[in-house]
C-alpha cells in the first residue's frame, strides 16, 4: 500500500508521518515528494497526452516532465541519482516514435539567453545549408510522439512503483509518503499509484496563520488575515466533496491530541495497522499540544484572529473546555523547511 500523508501548509501533516514511524508495518519516505501533481508533473503529462489535437503538445509534455525530474534536486537525491534512467524507461513505454529533430514551436521556451543561443545555432545551420546543402542539426534534440495504444495508467503505476523503491519504500509494507497526493481533488490522482490511499490533515485556520507568520519560506501563501481567509476558503471549499471515503480519511490535527486514542484508532483501522510497538516514542500528544491554541498564547497578531474567526467560524476547532491550562504559556514555533517534515 502506498499512502499519502497531504495537508494544508502548515496543516499538521507532519505528526501522522511522526505518527506512522512507531508501527513496525510502515516504511517512510520522509520528503515531499509532489511529482504528481507539480507543474509539468505526472497531472500535466496525463492530460497532455490525453487532450488530442497535434503531437508537439505530448512531445513538450514529455520533455518538460523528463526536465522537472532531473532538475528535482530531492527526487534526486533520495532516489539515488537513479530518478532519470527510471524516467526516460517510463517515457519510452509512453513512445510510439522518437527521432532527433526540432519543433518549430521550441525557441518559444526558452529563457532570454536560451532563446539567442538557440537563434545563433539556427543561423549557423541556415549558413551551412545555403552553402553546402547539408543539415547539421544544431538545435536538434529527441522528439517524441506518444504511443496511441499503450495505457498510460498501467505504466504510470508501474513508474511510480519503481521510483517509490527507489526512494526507500517498500511495496510490501504501508510505505507512507509526504505530499504526494494533494489535499484537493484527492481520489482523481489515486489512480496514478497502485494500492493507493490518502490522509487528509486539516487544522485550526488561527493557527495555521501563525504559524506561516513566524515560519520561514511561506511566500506561497497570502500572509495578510483578508488574502488568508479568501485563500483559506477557495482552497478548503474546493475540498468539502472529498472528505471520507474508501481511500481518502480526513482527520484534524487536533484531534490526534485532545482525541489521541480515538484518531490514532480511526488511522489504524483505514491503513490496516496493528503493530504499535513504539506507541509515543517519536509521536508525543503530550508534547505537541503545544502546538495548538497558539492565536491565545501569541500576542501581536488580536485584530488578525478576530477577522478570521468571524470570518472562518465554521472551521474552528472546538477545544475542549479547560484545555488552555496543560499549554506553556509562551509559543516557539520551528520548522525547517517546506520539502523535509517538520516536528510535530
Amino acid at each position: 500500500m502506498i499512502v499519502s500523508i497531504c495537508g494544508f501548509n502548515c496543516s499538521g501533516s507532519s505528526a501522522v508521518i511522526h505518527l506512522l514511524k512507531e508501527y513496525d508495518e510502515t516504511k517512510i519516505i520522509d520528503f515531499e515528494c509532489m511529482i504528481l501533481d507539480l507543474p509539468d508533473g505526472i497531472r500535466d503529462l496525463d492530460y497532455c497526452l490525453h487532450a488530442g489535437g497535434g503531437y508537439f503538445r505530448e512531445d513538450r509534455a514529455m520533455l518538460r516532465f523528463r526536465k522537472m525530474v532531473h532538475n528535482h534536486r530531492y527526487i534526486q537525491k533520495y532516489s539515488g541519482r537513479k530518478a532519470d534512467a527510471i524516467t526516460e524507461q517510463y517515457l519510452d513505454k509512453l513512445t510510439a516514435v522518437q527521432w532527433q529533430g526540432r519543433s518549430v514551436y521550441d525557441y518559444i521556451y526558452h529563457d532570454t539567453a536560451e532563446k539567442y543561443l538557440w537563434y545563433l545555432r539556427r543561423l549557423f545551420e541556415k549558413i551551412i545549408y545555403s552553402g553546402t546543402k547539408k543539415r547539421v542539426g544544431f538545435t536538434n534534440r529527441q522528439m517524441r510522439m506518444k504511443a496511441a495504444g499503450q495505457d498510460f495508467y498501467d505504466v504510470t503505476r508501474e513508474y511510480m512503483d519503481k521510483l517509490i523503491c527507489a526512494f526507500g519504500g517498500d511495496l510490501n509494507k504501508v510505505t507512507v509518503m509526504d505530499q504526494l497526493i494533494p489535499p484537493v481533488n484527492t481520489e482523481k490522482y489515486l489512480k496514478y499509484v497502485n494500492n493507493g490511499k490518502a490522509i487528509i490533515v486539516d487544522r485550526d485556520p488561527r493557527d495555521m496563520y501563525l504559524n506561516l507568520h513566524m515560519g520561514r519560506d511561506c511566500n506561497c501563501v497570502p500572509l495578510t488575515a483578508k488574502e488568508f481567509v479568501e485563500y483559506h476558503k477557495q482552497w478548503w471549499e474546493s475540498q468539502e466533496t472529498y472528505r471520507d471515503s474508501a481511500c481518502v480519511l480526513y482527520i484534524q490535527f487536533e484531534d490526534l491530541i485532545y482525541h489521541y486514542e480515538e484518531t490514532v484508532a480511526k488511522i489504524e483501522a483505514f491503513l490496516g495497522l496493528t503493530k504499535h510497538s513504539r506507541k509515543r516514542k517519536i509521536f508525543r500528544p503530550e508534547f505537541s499540544i503545544n502546538n495548538t491554541q497558539i492565536f491565545r498564547r501569541v500576542k501581536g497578531y488580536e485584530n488578525d484572529i478576530r477577522y478570521i474567526e468571524q470570518e472562518l467560524k465554521d472551521y474552528l476547532y472546538p477545544y475542549p473546555e479547560g484545555s488552555i491550562e496543560k499549554l506553556s504559556k509562551e509559543y516557539k514555533f520551528e520548522k525547517t523547511s517546506l520539502w523535509k517534515s517538520g516536528q510535530s
